[in-house]
């Protein structure tokens, strides 16, 4: 138990200290965590989606969990003045986030909204630039901490006093982050694809417990490129994002590939309303390698995701190679027929 305790606590010290924002594995899930501009970026008018995380089961006897759900709405579209095949397409979101961590119940709680606007510049390009401001509160538990003036003549006692200082155990603040993307937006190419760079915590909030410890600036780059194969339309998915945060360093590459069309015998003829299995791989870097699985019928999508934590992950030997597990659900509707992804064809969902 001590060893569990030591290991979780070393963990909650390690995201206090170098400030390494809550991710997921399904990093393209969850796109206003990702970039606010790849807010929708999907069929459709608007887009409802949850995901849930669980992870270190294996290493500590209170796992981390986090939890997200999100939703984009796309606004009527509206015309430049110029040109009526240049329309400008808003889209605006919310996000809602709770991460529990550690034997102190460490919690973040965020609220936050984002607006984007998507504006064709020409046939083929589309650009994108999004806002993301949200507040956050947080806090922990001291009394469920275990310290080592704590133990006396070698016996623990949570009632022994300790020394160690606590100010305030809660901590509110405003988080701001933008984002920039560029995609193709032609509905006849066969491959479609979008890249993008984002910014988050720009304000700087203080986040620390003692003494004043900013967060700092998250940075990421996004890209994502998406083939049709076959006569259903079969996609191949490819994503990737790099985060980098302070002396942090994330790289995640995935790959999907998702089959069309059971059941469906006019699926080719351009009833895209069936049933869909994707299965993928995604590598984090020197931690983990991810398997997923997505089954999505009409507008709705189901995914499951689990981290196989043996591939240069320093942690792989206490967690026995299980990292963590997520679940996701997600719905796209339509109010009107607006347009798909801003007026093309989307085949990231």
């Amino acid at each position: 138990m001590k060893t569990y305790f030591l290991t979780a606590m070393m963990c909650v010290a390690a995201v206090l200290v170098s400030g390494q924002d809550i991710h997921f594995s399904q990093f393209s899930e969850m796109p206003l965590l990702r970039n606010p501009a790849l807010a929708g970026v999907f069929d459709g008018s608007y887009r409802v989606q949850a995901i849930y995380r669980n992870q270190w089961v294996t290493v500590s006897p209170q796992p981390y969990q986090t939890t997200a759900a999100g939703i984009e709405y796309k606004l009527k579209e509206s015309c430049d003045g110029v040109d009526d095949a240049a329309p400008t397409t808003w889209v605006v979101g919310l996000q809602f986030l709770k991460d529990v961590a550690g034997a102190s119940n460490f919690t973040r709680n965020e609220v936050a909204v984002s607006f984007t606007g998507r504006k064709r510049i020409n046939d083929n390009l589309r650009v994108a630039s999004g806002f993301f401001g949200g507040y956050v509160t947080g806090g922990f538990d001291a009394y469920k901490l275990s310290w080592g003036d704590q133990y006396v003549n070698y016996q623990y006692s949570p009632n022994n006093p300790t020394a160690q200082p606590f100010g305030n155990k809660g901590k509110n603040y405003f988080d701001v982050g933008l984002g920039v993307m560029l995609t193709n937006a032609s509905s006849d190419k066969s491959w479609q694809w979008y890249c993008g760079a984002a910014a988050y915590h720009i304000n700087k909030p203080v986040i620390s417990y003692g003494e004043d410890y900013t967060m700092p600036v998250r940075f990421s780059i996004n890209a994502s490129s998406a083939s049709y194969l076959g006569e259903n339309d079969n996609l191949l998915i490819f994503t990737g994002d790099a985060i980098l945060q302070k002396n942090q360093r994330e790289y995640l590459f995935g790959a999907y590939y998702k089959i069309n069309g059971f059941g469906w015998d006019n699926f080719a003829s351009g009833n895209k309303q069936g049933f869909s299995i994707t299965p993928g791989i995604i590598y984090r870097a020197q931690d983990a390698l991810i398997l997923a699985l997505k089954l999505e019928w009409n507008h709705i999508t189901v995914g499951v995701s689990f981290d196989v934590n043996v591939i240069a992950s320093n942690i792989s030997e206490a967690s026995g190679g299980y990292g963590a597990y997520e679940g996701l659900i997600k719905y796209r509707g339509t109010l009107s027929d607006m347009g798909r992804c801003g007026g093309y064809e989307c085949p990231f969902q």
